[in-house]
């Protein structure tokens, strides 16, 4: 449990030092996602009238410097007023070797900058949308989040779900960022991966379920494309699962046998037998499936994978409910 303090120091502190939560709904959710203990702990409750005003203040300051209000020209003269020594050129230089905005905003902040508090923020949004203008060629994490964030934060008639549209979009995206994402042999790059990690929307989450969704969606081609891509770039298991379930509807059994048990031999994952016997009970085909299971329920002394209790008891469960 971290050590956040009283609320409103928690919101304030917030609107100083985390530069991710850029309106009042973001650190909002934020403080609603804590604990009930985290709440008594902190005295959020006590605190939430001063944080909504807090808040507020921060919104309408916000709004009023927001860079994306601005046309190009008076946007460089405002950075070129709070940042004497910026330059066009030198940012379009810098773009190339940073891949996030705030790295370069970084660099103006510490060269000193001529601001008010409540325009100290300005730097890096302007940093932000100077970048997606005058070099839309070079991406950046902050266009990649942002691309995404416009479809994983407009959920369809209330529910956290994506439309067949969505994934399209989704896979868009991702082939338009693959090269700045990953390496030669498709794996997720270091650096893009630290700077992901403290951004707002879990963006690698969000692509590792584009494999699920195609399933739902009964797209079965595409979640094997895409459930074999996001598995070796993101060594996630639930991919390959995905993928190996879509090859198995699309008729690959074989191909999809050996990728549910890769999961379970080589990744010591129980779920690659256990998903692969519900595809066989589906099927009504009880013999193979409590083949599986059983080999399943062995597997701590045939293979040295350990078993929870519950897997355990799951596993004689699903046994038992087998039709002869």
């Amino acid at each position: 449990m971290g050590d956040i303090g009283t609320a409103e120091k928690y919101a304030k502190e917030s609107f100083k030092i985390n530069s991710k939560y850029t309106n009042a709904k973001e650190l909002l959710d934020r403080i609603n996602s804590l604990s009930p203990e985290e709440r008594a702990i902190h005295s959020l409750k006590v605190g939430m009238p001063n944080v909504l005003k807090n808040l507020e203040k921060h919104k309408s300051i916000m709004e009023a410097i927001d860079p994306k209000q601005m046309e190009t020209e008076e946007i460089i003269r405002k950075m070129t007023k709070i940042c004497p020594s910026f330059d066009l050129n030198e940012f379009k230089e810098l773009a190339r070797n940073y891949i996030v905005a705030e790295e370069i905003s970084d660099v103006y902040y510490e060269r000193g900058i001529n601001a008010k508090r409540d325009e100290e923020d300005f730097v890096w949004m302007a940093c932000i949308e100077l970048w997606k203008r005058e070099c839309p060629d070079l991406l950046c994490v902050d266009m990649l989040e942002e691309e995404v964030g416009e479809i994983a934060g407009n959920p369809h008639k209330g529910e956290d779900v994506f439309t067949a549209t969505d994934i399209d979009n989704l896979i868009v995206i991702v082939e338009k960022y693959k090269d700045f994402m990953f390496d030669e042999g498709g794996k997720l790059r270091k650096n893009v991966n630290d700077a992901l990690e403290k951004r707002y929307w879990d963006i690698i989450e969000i692509f590792e379920d584009i494999p699920m969704e195609c399933l739902n969606q009964k797209r079965y081609k595409l979640a094997e494309k895409w459930g074999l891509f996001f598995y070796n770039a993101f060594d996630e298991d639930s991919c390959l699962l995905d993928a190996a379930e879509a090859q198995f509807l699309l008729g690959k059994k074989d191909i999809a046998e050996g990728n549910f048990r890769k999961v379970f031999h080589q990744r010591k994952n129980i779920y690659g037998l256990l998903n692969l016997a519900l595809l066989y009970e589906q099927r009504k085909q009880y013999e193979k499936a409590r083949e599986i299971l059983t080999e399943a329920l062995n597997s701590e002394s045939k293979y040295k994978i350990k078993l929870t209790k519950m897997e355990i008891k799951d596993i004689k469960g699903r046994l038992a409910d087998l039709k002869v």
